[in-house]
């Protein structure tokens, strides 16, 4: 940085004085009568010299200030985004550790009652409920982890198809009421006029997860209350919702959720769990889907997560139902 720009200080005074000396005493023979006219212009001469190679230096100079300013400026933006990652990555690890512990000591703790002759057949089908449960918790994790790996390499492939909205929603109903009824939630679904026609383009596996995501979320943070799910054709696209009555999401979490190792807060993970993948996998794969994702709350009121994808009206490819 500093060769160069004393290259460029070195350069500029050079043919700024080789044009000057060139073409300044033509031009002062050309307007002077006697001697000390001719002095007199070359003393405004060596000035005006002075005046111009001090304007295109501070010039030069000032350019190189703002610029080292700005990459001054763009490397602590850099560090500081570097160290809330590093704080975010190591909170994720550690609260990581924690949801990956916790069923698999379940899992191992279970697995051990069902050896132990004391526990009748009743007791041991409860154990093996509970070895169930924290299996599916571990895959999911798991699951969780693989596809934000594969989302950040690009390795995931979108295979878009033709979906009927209103069969895709009644279809997946079985799993949702399952969820709602094992915890107790109501569960609204509400299909718009003439949604029968209503087609979407979109990945049809990659738009349960992201469903799977929303309803479970809307579970977790929702101790006791209802469950919404629907949607609405709007212009070009179709934008979906699960709305939740549950805790809500104060505004200062609001624009960060959908960050990878975002949790809402330490004391809410550390209550409802949950490992701060889920919505930045959702925002992922709606948007390479070509839609967007956002949410609308009132801490302490719920929760409602909108998605839009592309609405489909052709006729000649697969669809869903």
């Amino acid at each position: 940085m500093k060769n160069r720009i004393a290259l460029q200080i070195s350069l500029i005074y050079f043919f700024t004085g080789s044009l000057w000396i060139l073409f300044s005493d033509q031009f002062i023979l050309s307007r002077a009568g006697s001697g000390n006219s001719i002095t007199v212009l070359q003393t405004y001469k060596g000035w005006f010299f002075i005046g111009i190679t001090a304007i295109l230096l501070f010039l030069l100079i000032r350019k190189e200030i703002i610029t080292k300013s700005e990459i001054e400026q763009n490397l602590i933006k850099a560090k500081l985004k570097a160290e809330v990652s590093d704080r975010l990555k190591s909170a994720f690890l550690s609260n990581m550790s924690h949801e990956v512990r916790t069923p698999l000591n379940s899992i191992i703790g279970f697995s051990e009652l069902l050896t132990d002759a004391d526990f009748d057949e009743d007791q041991k089908k409860k154990f093996t409920q509970q070895i169930i449960r924290n299996g599916n918790n571990l895959l999911s994790i798991i699951s969780d982890i693989l596809d934000i790996s594969k989302l950040e390499s690009g390795e995931i492939k979108i295979r878009k198809i033709k979906i009927n909205a209103q069969k895709f929603i009644s279809n997946m109903m079985e799993q949702f009421l399952l969820q709602t009824d094992r915890n107790k939630h109501k569960l609204i679904v509400t299909f718009p006029k003439n949604s029968e026609n209503v087609f979407v383009f979109a990945d049809v596996d990659r738009l349960m997860q992201v469903f799977n995501n929303l309803v479970a979320n809307a579970i977790k943070f929702t101790p006791n209350g209802s469950i919404e799910i629907g949607y609405q054709p709007k212009g070009q696209m179709v934008e979906f919702y699960v709305k939740d009555t549950g805790i809500g999401i104060s505004d200062e979490y609001r624009n960060k959720i959908f960050e990878h190792f975002m949790q809402v807060e330490a004391d809410s993970t550390r209550k409802y769990g949950g490992n701060g993948l889920g919505l930045a996998i959702s925002k992922n794969l709606i948007e390479q889907m070509g839609g967007e994702i956002w949410v609308e709350s009132t801490f302490g009121e719920g929760s409602t997560f909108y998605f839009t994808l592309p609405e489909f009206k052709g006729k000649k490819i697969q669809y869903l139902g």
